[in-house]
């Protein structure tokens, strides 16, 4: 699978897959990092969905950085600040 950068709604579909198959869940070391890997099929073809804690931490800590120097510098509209209060919520 691509992976298509700031984009969660082709991967809504794996997402669940990933939270409906805790249970499946294989965890390794690499890199000082520990993944979750689930592996499913879909009709012929085999995938494998890899999550990362920490990486994941790290893309909400820049992410909240970046919404908070936006701010201070008065560079959000109100629809997208309402957007991203909506996405923290996720």
């Amino acid at each position: 699978m691509t992976l298509k950068a700031k984009k969660k709604g082709p991967y809504r579909n794996e997402i669940a897959i990933y939270h409906a198959r805790k249970e499946s869940q294989v965890s390794f070391v690499s890199g000082n990092r520990v993944y979750s890997c689930v592996k499913y099929r879909d009709g012929e073809e085999v995938r494998y969905i890899f999550f990362c804690d920490d990486l994941a931490c790290d893309q909400l800590t820049k992410k909240a950085r970046k919404l908070k120097k936006d701010l201070e510098k008065g560079k959000f509209s109100q629809r997208r600040l309402n957007a991203e209060k909506i996405w923290d919520l996720w």
